[in-house]
C-alpha cells in the first residue's frame, strides 16, 4: 500500500486550485494581469514536470523490485506458484517452494 508523501499532497492541491481558478475566470470572461496569467502558468507547469519526475523515480523502483524477485527461471516471485507438485512423492502431498 503506497501512501501520498505530504509534499505530493500539497503539489496536487495547489495545482488543482490554480486550474481550477484559471477554469473560472475563462468562464466569467474576467480580464486579469499578465502576471496572474504567468503565475498560473508556473504553477501548472510546476506542478506537471514534478509528478513527470516522481513517475519516472516510480518506474525506475519497481523496475528495481521486479528485477530482484526474479527467478533464474526469468519467472516473477509474484507470479510463481506458491505451492507446487514436485511429482516425487504421492500425487497428494505438496511442497512448498522456497524464494
Amino acid at each position: 500500500m503506497q501512501m501520498t508523501s505530504p509534499l505530493t499532497h500539497i503539489i496536487s492541491g495547489t495545482a488543482k486550485a490554480a486550474a481550477q481558478t484559471a477554469r473560472a475566470v475563462s468562464w466569467w470572461e474576467e480580464l486579469k494581469p499578465l502576471f496572474w496569467y504567468l503565475n498560473n502558468a508556473i504553477v501548472l507547469f510546476g506542478s506537471a514536470a514534478y509528478t513527470n519526475i516522481q513517475a519516472k523515480e516510480m518506474d525506475k523502483t519497481r523496475n528495481s523490485n521486479n528485477n530482484k524477485n526474479r527467478r533464474s527461471t526469468g519467472v516473477s516471485v509474484d507470479k510463481a506458484p506458491l505451492l507446487s507438485n514436485t511429482g516425487d512423492t504421492d500425487e497428494d502431498s505438496v511442497e512448498l517452494s522456497v524464494f
